[in-house]
């Protein structure tokens, strides 16, 4: 008898620990992945119209003694916020990265390129703000040869 309470005992103290564990989730929560800093949001256009899709980066500029957070959000219909993603900024110079897209005709398809990667250097305020970028006709992907014609 003795023997079953013991082996009774350490499956409830196993039980008291799950519980235990479930109660600190409750209370406490898993973590909402957003980190500190701010965020920024904003309107991406290339040729001064509206970036169908893509992706902007903010790039803490190390040269210029900035090691905050690295920022990022997706672009849709020439808007981005880094609210979305939980990528916010700490302020400071940055590179920003820019990378555009047509819209993807078929959903299997790979969206086309509308511009090589934009880069620009920006200073930007240690608070929640809004930036536009304008990516310039510049930027537009030149066509890029068969591999058979390059050597």
């Amino acid at each position: 008898m003795q023997r079953v309470l013991q082996n009774g005992g350490g499956s409830l103290a196993v039980a008291a620990g799950v519980a235990a564990a479930l109660l600190a989730v409750v209370l406490f929560g898993c973590g909402n992945n957003r980190r500190e800093g701010f965020d920024i949001s904003g309107k991406i256009t290339f040729n001064g119209a509206p970036v169908p899709a893509g992706a902007i980066f903010f790039d803490p500029d190390v040269a210029a003694g900035n090691d905050g957070l690295q920022g990022f959000a997706e672009i849709n219909d020439g808007r981005y916020d880094t609210q979305t993603s939980h990528r916010g900024i700490s302020g400071g110079k940055y590179r920003v990265r820019i990378l555009g897209f047509e819209r993807a005709t078929k959903p299997d398809s790979a969206p086309k390129s509308l511009f090589a990667e934009f880069s620009v250097v920006v200073d930007l305020a240690a608070a929640s703000t809004t930036q536009d970028f304008d990516v310039p006709r510049s930027a537009a992907t030149a066509p890029r040869r068969p591999m058979s014609q390059m050597e």
